[in-house]
């Protein structure tokens, strides 16, 4: 429960009940008794105004010996998914997935070794300071404190930034974008100075680990803390102390495992409104899923070396090795070449090479070995010799985009193609909790295919040039 603090001016209110009593009364006195009154009044006055200000000074000075308390704040639009997820809407009889002990057992804080990775806490600061500081470093306290944010959170802490075209910029270059949520970046986590150098063994460690688990919940959505742990080698207990900053557990089946989601769930009142912003975040996550892929998955490698690669490649930052260089390169030459035509084939990059680009001449001279691997690891195959790229511009759309495709595959076999009401019929019965709209349809078909001007159907893009 939360009590506002009084202004000066008010901070009398509601002790002062002979004026109220006064203020009812008919005012029928002669011209002697308000002369007194008058007086009496205006020393009263004088009196309730020295109480004031010493009310007001208590107060203030309370508020600086408090400490500040942590609330998670819900807009209206994300607050019915908060509740609902604390009730259970079935008449059915509940019970706890585990012993009321073990259950006890999880919510005691779990104790750290000394050797164990810490990250240092951030000082809360009062409103009236942050509204006295830069535009970045208002956005930095307000990440670095509550290391996930809603967009629409970061502008209310950030009062001073008039415009979303003036935020965003600072936002991305602070943090990631994860299901419309920002996430801290892992190499700005743990420090407000975001020019603070770190040390290099243990705190870059920390990095490339956090990094994973970022790619883990962008990928899936949720993380299992033990699979997450064993993949990263380190222990359970640093496993739960980085996924606490950002994430909750959704589901306990014992003391020790259970799926962890984002604090705040999908924020699509953002995806809407910013799709430039969604796509470009997309794109840089798709350059670190090769890298995490690469090293990671299934295969984790705890080295030094290792980590710098993949903290470089996050940040956008060129390897010093030519060959990861000329890799780093050629994934986002590829991504380019998927944006602007949608099916791709060898032919169309082999093409593209010999454009006299900046991006292309830095690729063209790749061996033909690393070109299969980066397009292996980037696309699908779609018909005959093309690709089309593993992911859609948004979540929403994957849902639907892989059942248009192998609609496209199962005609092509047949030499046919589809029209519209085929594909809106195709993916009515595949996919029945959710419905796609024009605007979604187009935005997967016609990166896919192209509409013939006189029958209605849709040909597949051949990839060529």
């Amino acid at each position: 429960m939360l009590q506002m603090r009084p202004s000066n001016e008010h901070v009398g209110d509601g002790f002062n009940a002979k004026e109220k009593v006064k203020q009812q009364k008919t005012k029928k006195e002669d011209e002697q008794p308000k002369q007194l009154q008058m007086i009496t009044q205006s020393y009263r006055t004088q009196a309730d105004e020295r109480a004031r200000q010493k009310s007001w000074s208590f107060l203030r000075q309370q508020e600086h010996q408090e400490k500040s308390v942590k609330l998670d704040f819900y807009s209206t639009e994300e607050s019915g998914e908060v509740i609902d997820r604390l009730f259970e809407d079935s008449d059915k009889k509940t019970s706890f997935d585990i012993k009321p002990v073990q259950y006890l057992d999880t919510l005691v804080p779990y104790k750290m070794d000394q050797n164990t990775p810490t990250i240092q806490s951030v000082e809360q600061v009062s409103m009236d300071a942050l509204h006295n500081k830069s535009n970045i470093e208002q956005v930095q306290v307000a990440l670095f404190g509550a290391k996930i944010l809603t967009f629409n959170r970061i502008k209310e802490l950030c009062t001073s930034i008039k415009s979303d075209e003036e935020l965003i910029p600072i936002v991305e270059s602070l943090a990631v974008l994860i299901d419309g949520v920002w996430v801290i970046k892992s190499e700005l986590n743990g420090s407000v100075d975001a020019k603070v150098e770190k040390t290099e063994a243990q705190d870059s460690k920390l990095i490339y680990v956090r990094d994973y688990m970022l790619y883990l919940f962008w990928k899936n959505k949720q993380v299992n803390r033990i699979q997450f742990s064993r993949d990263a080698h380190i222990t359970p207990d640093q496993a739960k102390q980085l996924l606490d900053e950002i994430a909750i557990v959704a589901k306990v089946p014992n003391a020790y495992e259970g799926e962890w989601v984002l604090k705040h769930p999908m924020d699509n009142s953002f995806v809407k409104r910013k799709p430039e912003v969604v796509k470009r975040q997309q794109e840089e996550w798709k350059v670190r899923e090769v890298i995490a892929e690469k090293h990671f998955v299934n295969k984790f490698e705890a080295k030094h070396d290792q980590a710098q690669n993949f903290i470089a490649a996050a940040q956008g930052v060129r390897s010093g090795s030519t060959h990861s260089e000329i890799e780093m390169d050629l994934i986002k030459f590829i991504n380019k070449l998927l944006s602007k035509f949608g099916v791709i084939s060898m032919e169309l990059i082999k093409q593209q090479f010999e454009v006299q680009d900046e991006d292309a001449q830095r690729v063209k001279f790749a061996s033909s070995a690393l070109l299969d691997k980066v397009v292996k690891s980037l696309t699908v195959k779609f018909i005959g010799d093309t690709f089309v790229n593993k992911k859609a511009d948004t979540p929403q759309d994957d849902v639907f985009r892989g059942v248009i495709i192998d609609l496209f595959q199962q005609m092509s076999e047949r030499n046919e193609t589809p029209t519209k009401d085929q594909i809106s019929q195709h993916v009515r019965e595949h996919v029945k909790d959710q419905t796609m709209t024009n605007a979604i349809f187009l935005r997967i078909v016609q990166k896919l295919a192209k509409p013939h001007p006189r029958d209605g159907t849709w040909t597949p893009r051949d990839g060529k040039p």
